[in-house]
């Protein structure tokens, strides 16, 4: 689908995290490639338009897959979509933690029914987006028991929003995330020079073996000093209108 760079945070740029790129460095590499992502799911809908549930998974933990699908949401949310995003890792709750929701409700406790939706949707501040972190409840059966429920809190979302993003945990070694890629559409994270082809293999055959739809992949984590294919782009396109150059082009002799 695209190749997500490798990218530093400038604190004195007043960005605190990566995931604030689409709305405080529209122009970035960074953010163009999250543009890409966004670009591509929305030609999906307008082709499929029962396809609005949309999973990330990766093979392993570290590939870039939680910052990704953060940014890809509030990107989506610039938009002028109604973007939900659901933290669906209950193991190492990524998401939960960028968006200071550890305390709070969340799936876990929606599916053991000890909370309503309402309790369980929180609002970023910044982009107006909506989030279900992965709650407090501890249990590990949570996800397999709470299918249900999940079915008939899915009918919801999808009643009211434009688009949903579920953040899972990695694929290979999770259960759970089996159980999520069933009932959406799919899109691994790979991370550059750090995913090994076998683990990608076993990926691709899993989810065939299931019968879940793989949309395609997104590379994380690339080096654009040594990628053949940031080396051959032009950086004027993505400086903000300040930053381009001035002046008349010299007439060549």
């Amino acid at each position: 689908i695209t190749l997500v760079p490798k990218t530093e945070i400038d604190p004195a740029t007043g960005i605190t995290a990566l995931s604030e790129f689409p709305l405080k460095a529209p122009y970035s590499l960074f953010t163009e490639s999250i543009r890409a992502i966004s670009t591509f799911i929305r030609l999906h809908m307008e082709m499929h338009a029962g396809d609005r549930l949309f999973n990330f998974t990766s093979a392993s933990s570290n590939e870039g897959k939680s910052t990704t699908v953060a940014s890809l949401a509030r990107q989506m949310a610039s938009e002028g979509l109604k973007v939900l995003l659901i933290d669906g890792d209950t193991r190492q709750p990524v998401l939960t933690r960028q968006f200071g929701l550890e305390s709070k409700s969340g799936l876990t406790n929606l599916l053991a029914q000890e909370c309503t939706l309402n309790d369980a949707l929180h609002r970023d501040a910044i982009s107006g987006l909506h989030i279900i972190g992965a709650g407090t409840h501890r249990d590990t059966n949570i996800l397999s028991r709470g299918k249900p429920v999940w079915e008939e809190a899915k009918k919801k979302f999808l009643e009211y929003y434009d688009v949903i993003l579920l953040d899972s945990a990695p694929l290979l070694s999770i259960s759970d995330t089996k159980l999520l890629a069933s009932s959406a559409q799919n899109i691994i994270c790979v991370r550059w020079k750090h995913t090994q082809v076998k683990q990608i293999h076993f990926m691709l055959d899993m989810l065939k073996r299931l019968n879940c739809n793989l949309l395609g992949t997104i590379i994380t984590v690339v080096d654009i000093k040594k990628s053949s294919v940031y080396n051959k782009l032009d950086n004027k396109y993505y400086l903000a209108p300040e930053d381009q150059p001035t002046g008349e082009p010299q007439t060549a002799s």
